[in-house]
């Protein structure tokens, strides 16, 4: 996921520019996301994470794709659902990183 983020952004309607700053800001998402799970990992076991994780990513997977299925004829008309999108790319890294 990380490795094709821009080409994931550029479908998504977002300039070059765009693209290489919304990388950057999944990646520190994920970190964000990382650390309180590794806090918290020895006193909850590792299931209730990953179960919680794969049903976020399974979620944000979903809706990424609906918007791409559904709007991608036409970025420019519907920018808040792009942005819908940019934001569950986020989401997903976030889930990713908790479980």
């Amino acid at each position: 996921m990380i490795y094709y983020s821009p080409t994931l952004f550029e479908q998504l309607g977002l300039d070059y520019e765009l693209q290489l700053l919304m990388s950057g800001i999944m990646n520190l998402v994920q970190l964000v996301a990382v650390v309180p799970a590794f806090l918290v990992l020895d006193k909850v076991g590792r299931k209730p994470p990953l179960l919680f994780g794969s049903i976020g990513m399974t979620a944000s997977h979903l809706i990424v794709g609906a918007m791409i299925a559904r709007y991608s004829y036409n970025w420019d008309e519907n920018q808040v659902q792009a942005w819908v999108g940019v934001a569950f790319i986020l989401a997903f890294m976030a889930f990713f990183g908790i479980g």
